[in-house]
């Protein structure tokens, strides 16, 4: 018999294709035959319909973390009256009005602002808290001073005053300023505000 001398012709690579894996197997409820995929998708079925979720989903349309929320019916008249720069005004669904909503809500209206209804979960969701009494104002950014501002500004009211009054009320002329330290609760800063405003602090330090 005789033998063919050289080598023998290959399939040149022609098959390589045909040897390659397929990767890992899909997971069971990710193939569609399977009846763990029918269990996975009633399980999302579910999960979309659950209210606290649902309100979940409807109040993130409207809010962000980096809000400024004002909560409370006594904090949100207070704001619109004294004109806070704000967007929107949320309501509570079936809330028990009184006189200091109903001005809130004319107040909100004379401001031109968003005026949205929702329901307690929302409203939950919305002002991370269930302390809002069905009202929540969303505010804009606070526009914080520098430091060199509040210096600049608080120099040029003591020129002022002394140019204006007698030696005695010059050393009452001298700045004020508060300067705060890790102070968290918003009551406990409000108070301080508030204290320092009526003591005519030139500004107050975070």
């Amino acid at each position: 018999m005789a033998m063919k001398k050289g080598p023998t012709k290959g399939s040149g690579g022609k098959h390589r294709n045909a040897l390659k894996g397929k990767g890992p197997t899909p997971k069971a409820e990710d193939r569609v035959y399977h009846k763990a995929y029918k269990a996975k998708k009633a399980a999302d079925r579910r999960k979309m319909a659950d209210p606290r979720l649902a309100a979940r989903r409807r109040a993130a349309k409207f809010t962000s973390e980096s809000d400024d929320l004002v909560i409370g019916r006594n904090a949100v008249l207070e704001a619109l009256r004294c004109g806070v720069p704000a967007t929107t005004l949320y309501v509570a669904a079936r809330i028990e009005h009184d006189d200091r909503t109903r001005e809130i809500v004319r107040l909100a209206g004379i401001h031109g602002l968003n005026l949205l209804e929702a329901d307690r979960l929302e409203m939950d969701r919305i002002a991370h808290s269930s302390n809002h009494q069905g009202v929540v104002l969303k505010a804009q950014p606070f526009q914080y001073s520098s430091l060199a501002e509040l210096v600049d500004r608080a120099d040029k009211k003591a020129r002022a005053m002394e140019a204006a009054t007698s030696e005695g009320a010059r050393i009452a002329a001298r700045p004020l300023f508060i300067a705060l330290d890790g102070v968290t609760d918003p009551q406990n800063l409000g108070a301080v505000i508030r204290s320092a405003a009526a003591f005519g602090a030139n500004g107050v330090i975070l």
